[in-house]
């Protein structure tokens, strides 16, 4: 997931909102494949694409068929329509979908063994990601958040 973020430089609800469908739905484009989800914080504008290299499609479809049928809860049924991310809140010990804020809280989780000085959150690797492809690509200014 961290992988996604740094390198599509998306708001985290896109990731959240990730179904399987999506990853099986993407498109091939020059050695990627593109998912386009319309289900975001800003899906009333636009839909925002994920591009996943052939490495990180790879990971994604070996966490998906081996790993994610083995989780308490999976239901092959209802496997297309379903998040690709999930959480297990131990009120209902149930699957249910990733919210923001645990994404954020796994993010500083993982930074704080750094022994950074500064804290880390997804929104600033968004915005960490905008900045660089701008700075490369001056045509995109117009178009990134």
């Amino acid at each position: 997931m961290l992988n996604l973020l740094i390198n599509n430089g998306q708001r985290v609800d896109a990731l959240v909102n990730l179904k399987i469908r999506h990853i099986k739905n993407a498109e091939e484009k020059d050695n990627s494949h593109v998912a386009v989800i319309a289900h975001h914080k800003t899906g009333h504008i636009a839909p925002i694409t994920l591009v996943f290299s052939e490495d990180l499609l790879t990971f994604m479809e070996i966490y998906l068929s081996k790993i994610r049928p083995r989780l308490s809860g999976f239901n092959s049924e209802l496997e297309e329509k379903s998040v690709v991310f999930l959480t297990y809140p131990p009120k209902t010990a149930s699957p249910s979908a990733l919210n923001p804020s645990s994404v954020n809280k796994a993010i500083k989780s993982t930074w704080k063994p750094a022994e950074q000085t500064k804290n880390i959150s997804a929104t600033q690797l968004r915005k960490a990601t905008a900045t660089s492809v701008k700075s490369k690509f001056t045509l995109a200014r117009d178009v990134l958040a």
